[in-house]
């Protein structure tokens, strides 16, 4: 009996030959083949019965909702429900008419007098000034109990004169300057420091000679919101090595009203306002703070007149300054 072969792991189709016939591998099987010719295709056979009925498919999606139907006509009215159960009370019913008045009663004791009632709130404040304060040196201001407004006069120190030699006058020192300025309650605050300027110093004496000194700053400065005024000190004269004139005014910063005070005299030996003697002599006109009106307050220092030479004599020292507040 002839042997085969077979090819292990075919692939479809695959033929294989041995020992005069040629096999085919199907996709399951080694299949002979007979060298058969293939026939002519025959006719179709009749149609065969219908197969039993398949399940049944999944479910559709829902199909677009219909336009409204028209309205049916209205049913006959239906028979009449039973009676509802009682309802509230109403409400009442308006006043009678007010009866004629009755016989006046016999008067009642007096009864016990009543509890004090609270204190009314504080009037307007008065019109005039309530109050005058003046600083005559450097402090903390704090207003009186009331006090709704203030107006403060910062007044500066007085420059004072420079020395004075060989028959020439030194001239005299220029008033303080002075700031004048109103505030309110909230400019104000709970209060002020106060900064009042001393007089500038006087030229030496029996000396070689100096200028004045020049006189310190007055100042106001509050605690609220309003602004700082200065009233500036006097400018010192210069020492009379030559012919000189008093020193320049000198102004105010911060006030609603700033004043200029006025510029040092000079004077000569003919010059009658003067006090002293032997040769030395001292002018009796001193330049006012603020063009005048403080009194002594802020003067400049008087100059001095000297008739011989070999050594300067003294000028004169200016006045220190002031704040005066007016409290309303």
């Amino acid at each position: 009996m002839s042997s085969f072969d077979f090819p292990s792991s075919p692939t479809n189709g695959q033929s294989y030959s041995a020992n005069g016939i040629t096999f085919v591998w199907n996709g399951s099987a080694w299949k002979r083949q007979t060298g058969a010719t293939k026939g002519i295709k025959g006719e179709p056979g009749p149609t065969g019965p219908t197969g039993p009925q398949g399940p049944a498919g999944s479910g559709g999606s829902v199909g677009q909702k219909g336009q409204k139907g028209a309205s049916g006509t209205s049913g006959p009215p239906g028979p009449q429900g039973p009676q509802g159960a009682t309802g509230g009370t109403g409400g009442t019913g308006p006043q009678g008419q007010k009866g004629q008045k009755g016989d006046t009663g016999v008067q009642g004791p007096q009864g016990p007098q009543g509890s004090q009632g609270p204190q009314g709130p504080a009037g307007p404040a008065g019109g005039g000034i309530g109050r005058m304060i003046a600083f005559g040196a450097s402090g903390t201001y704090t207003p009186t109990s009331g006090t709704t407004s203030i107006i403060v006069h910062c007044v500066g120190g007085g420059g004072g004169s420079g020395s004075s030699r060989s028959n020439l006058t030194s001239g005299g020192g220029s008033g303080g300057g002075v700031a004048i300025r109103a505030y309110n309650a909230t400019e104000l605050g709970n209060g002020a420091s106060v900064t009042v300027g001393g007089g500038g110093g006087a030229g030496c004496g029996y000396c070689s000679g100096s200028n004045g000194g020049n006189g310190g700053n007055s100042e106001f400065n509050p605690n609220g919101t309003g602004a700082t005024i200065t009233g500036n000190g006097g400018a010192g004269s210069s020492y009379s090595n030559t012919s000189t004139y008093g020193a320049a005014g000198i102004t105010g910063n911060g006030g609603n009203i700033n004043l200029t005070s006025e510029q040092g005299h000079t004077h000569s030996n003919s010059d009658p306002n003067h006090s002293g003697g032997y040769n030395f002599f001292r002018y009796r006109k001193n330049a006012s703070a603020g063009y005048g009106g403080y009194g002594q307050f802020g003067l400049g220092g008087a100059g001095t007149l000297t008739t011989f030479g070999g050594y300067a004599r003294e000028g004169s020292a200016g006045n220190g300054g002031v704040v005066i507040i007016y409290e309303f």
